[in-house]
């Protein structure tokens, strides 16, 4: 409508870096340390500033449900605000066994020990913001659970597992489906899902993406002052 052509044009997504986030047996068994955790438990993670529009209440209200039937699932959020003296926090929390078993590190700066400390990684977002914290903990080898919005559902792709947003049950299906799934199909997962990273939302790609339009560019006018 603005005039644009159709057509020359390139889209390029923010990058991950894939040296920081990969698969680190020794920063997995670490951070489970640091956090009181058996290396047996199964750890839900979430990356995310307490904001509405990462509906924190979802996420809640699945991973208590998930808690209910599994005595050995425990739950571990980062991101600005999400901490003990955040009373909005605390309320959805509650007092009960959910709280007990969620530990709360507000803003966390060692994101690659944190996404593989965890068993399944997940974004309840309403918008795709949370798309590249997917990428970082799937080139760390973690199952995703996300929401699918936009540039999210992207990144998971078929490698991850989108669900409905704003929807409790949903997203207990998915964790659900993660730590139900057998071990050889997990990893299958979870090495496509790296590799799919690797090709399409790696820093170092991004960088040589914008290199070859910025040289096709200045290349394109070179072309015209000659004609001209």
């Amino acid at each position: 409508r603005l005039g644009f052509p159709d057509e020359n044009y390139a889209v390029i997504s923010a990058g991950v870096d894939v040296d920081r986030y990969k698969p680190d047996p020794t920063s997995r068994q670490r951070m489970r340390n640091e956090l009181k955790l058996n290396a047996n438990d199964f750890i839900i993670g979430m990356n995310a500033p307490f904001v509405p529009e990462n509906d924190f209440a979802t996420f809640v209200k699945a991973t208590a449900e998930v808690i209910k039937y599994n005595p050995n699932v425990y739950v571990v959020i980062a991101g600005r605000g999400a901490q003990r003296g955040n009373a909005g926090v605390m309320a959805l929390l509650g007092g009960g066994t959910l709280a007990s078993r969620t530990t709360l590190l507000g803003e966390w700066s060692d994101l690659s020990a944190l996404f593989n400390a965890c068993d399944v990684v997940c974004s309840t977002a309403l918008n795709d913001a949370g798309a590249m914290t997917m990428a970082a903990a799937m080139l760390c080898g973690i199952p995703c659970v996300g929401t699918g919005r936009g540039a999210q559902g992207e990144v998971l792709n078929q490698f991850g597992i989108a669900v409905e947003p704003g929807s409790p049950n949903g997203m207990t299906r998915g964790i659900t489906r993660v730590l139900e799934m057998p071990a050889e199909k997990r990893a299958f997962m979870t090495g496509q899902a790296r590799q799919h990273i690797i090709a399409n939302y790696s820093i170092q790609g991004a960088v040589e993406k914008y290199i070859g339009e910025y040289l096709e560019l200045a290349n394109s006018r070179e072309t015209a002052r000659v004609v001209a």
